[in-house]
């Protein structure tokens, strides 16, 4: 592995680190402006035995697709503060996933390159 593909796979590492903590803090922000705003849209995505019940049983995926695909933008319409923070939220989201994709893409290249007779 090449000190350059060692140094970019270092950046990426850190910057993953940083937006991982970036989007726990824009998710509580969003969090507490849902709660804020739309009391009882809390109260249905955020009631503690709920939310039990959905990571048991798999159901916190309709509240990642909502993130992930911008449903976010008609669902919360009447929201605009709850809205802004689920863009911020949005967008730490991709950002880690091409940072993820970076450093798979960076240690594949450095795989292939060490299988490589020299």
């Amino acid at each position: 592995m090449s000190a350059s593909a060692k140094l970019l796979l270092i950046a990426a590492a850190v910057a993953l680190v940083a937006m991982t903590l970036v989007s726990a803090y824009l998710a509580v922000k969003f969090r507490l402006s849902i709660k804020h705003e739309a009391p009882d849209l809390y109260e249905s995505w955020w009631s503690t035995t709920r939310w039990a019940t959905r990571l048991r049983t798999g159901m916190i995926w309709p509240f990642m697709k909502m993130i992930y695909f911008r449903q976010y933008r008609t669902v919360l319409a009447g929201y605009p503060k709850s809205r802004a923070w689920a863009s911020w939220l949005f967008m730490s989201n991709w950002v880690q996933l091409g940072l993820v994709l970076v450093m798979w893409f960076l240690t594949q290249q450095t795989a292939s390159a060490s299988a490589l007779p020299c």
